[in-house]
């Protein structure tokens, strides 16, 4: 397996925008974000890390949380919101 390189500053943000909306439409149909992850990164559209996706997901569609279907994932989604957003709050004091 080859080395994966660090990708530059926003790179990531452009490749998640190129793939956003088959993202929402697979999304939509029913598949989970790891088969999502999988099948885009096969198809060489995508080279960021799992943790990058998922938090672009998260962060920009916050409806995406009444699309996941696991109680399990739900909590997750909203324990990443919440310390997003303590992080913005904590920012500007």
């Amino acid at each position: 397996m080859g080395e994966a390189k660090k990708l530059e500053k926003y790179e990531a943000r452009v490749e998640f925008d190129a793939v956003e909306a088959e993202v929402v439409d697979l999304i939509k149909k029913g598949y989970g974000y790891t088969m999502i992850y999988k099948l885009l990164a096969k198809e060489d559209k995508i080279n960021i890390s799992y943790f990058t996706f998922f938090q672009y997901i998260i962060f920009n569609r916050p409806e995406s949380m009444l699309l996941c279907k696991k109680k399990s994932d739900r909590a997750v989604l909203a324990s990443v919101n919440d310390k997003k957003r303590e992080e913005h709050s904590g920012a500007g004091s």
